[in-house]
């Protein structure tokens, strides 16, 4: 029974930290797609991300992808957007967006063709804020631990390592009961007692207790891999403002904001 929850958990943990890296290279693609000007493609892959994980920080992102391409109508809508969902937003991030939205409408008056609104549902659910937006216009970093580069990553890998230290615990106690089945076993040797039963449950024990810490250290191990790769993704970027794009905690987002 006990190896049988072994060998579920670890299934469980593999299809987490699949999922959790997925969403960590689909984040990247975005960014990316908005960095080369392919803003359609960048925007869509948001809105995939947002409808898994709810981080209106994406609404955010969508907006500034927009906006540092040059597509000043769309990128007010999604900076609407963004005020309508976000709540709890103090009056200096309201601000900032209220910034951003000025600078698109800067960028009309120039003479700037508008460009139509996106392509994907103009409202999205009304979620929580998670985190605080940026600081400067022109440069952004990661807000949200939940939504930054590699955040998903480095979830996976506490969960992991958390299934692998409680593993290594279950361990423990199969290795008291192995002792107690010894000490139980001289006992009744010294009494010329024969328990056929006692051997049978020691060597079932002495077999999990093995099965325990094998699979607690590779856990244990693989949390700490992933954990190191998460982290090194959450370096944050700076990036330019137009035609560029601003980790994003898989956030997620595994995302912040751009």
């Amino acid at each position: 029974m006990v190896r049988l929850a072994c060998l579920v958990l670890a299934s469980a943990t593999l299809v987490f930290a699949s999922s959790a890296a997925a969403q960590d290279s689909r984040a990247a693609q975005a960014r990316k797609d908005c960095l080369t000007g392919n803003a359609d493609a960048g925007v869509a892959l948001l809105a995939d991300l947002f409808v898994e994980t709810k981080d209106v920080n994406l609404i955010y992102n969508q907006a500034r992808c927009y906006e540092q391409n040059g597509r000043a109508e769309a990128a007010i809508l999604r900076f609407r957007e963004y005020l309508r969902v976000a709540k709890n937003l103090s009056p200096e991030e309201k601000a900032e967006v209220d910034r951003h939205i000025a600078d698109c409408r800067a960028m009309q008056a120039e003479g700037k063709p508008a460009e139509p609104a996106p392509s994907q549902p103009a409202t999205f659910p009304t979620q929580p804020q998670p985190s605080a937006p940026p600081t400067a216009a022109d440069v952004t970093t990661a807000a949200s631990p939940g939504s930054a580069p590699g955040s998903g990553t480095r979830l996976a890998g506490i969960v992991i390592g958390s299934a692998g230290i409680a593993a290594l615990a279950t361990g423990g106690v199969f290795s008291y009961l192995v002792s107690s089945a010894k000490q139980a076993a001289e006992d009744n040797a010294d009494k010329k007692i024969y328990d056929s039963g006692l051997q049978s449950r020691g060597k079932r024990y002495e077999t999990m207790q093995w099965i325990c810490y094998g699979t607690g250290a590779a856990f244990v191990a693989t949390g700490v891999v992933l954990y190191a790769v998460g982290a090194r993704k959450a370096k944050p970027a700076t990036l330019a403002v137009v035609p560029r794009l601003a980790p994003g905690q898989g956030g997620l987002l595994l995302q912040g904001r751009f």
